[in-house]
């Protein structure tokens, strides 16, 4: 399973709904009419920062979370 490197959590990454995991949303390239032939996304997602996605860690068992609430 893979693990969150910060905290070691177990999870899985999540591609960006938004950007669909290449960090970038669209294209813009300063111009009010893009004459661009073959325009690339360049401005960085803002759903995901620019990260391409997320890591969205496994739910705690039932168990820890109502001994982490009475904790």
């Amino acid at each position: 399973m893979p693990r969150n490197k910060e905290d070691a959590q177990e999870g899985e990454w999540t591609d960006c709904w938004n950007c669909g995991g290449s960090g970038y949303s669209h294209h813009d390239c300063g111009e009010d009419c893009c004459a661009c032939l073959d325009p690339e996304d360049n401005v960085p997602c803002d759903v995901c920062d620019g990260k391409g996605g997320w890591f969205q860690p496994y739910p705690q068992p039932l168990l820890e979370q109502k001994q982490l609430v009475e904790g």
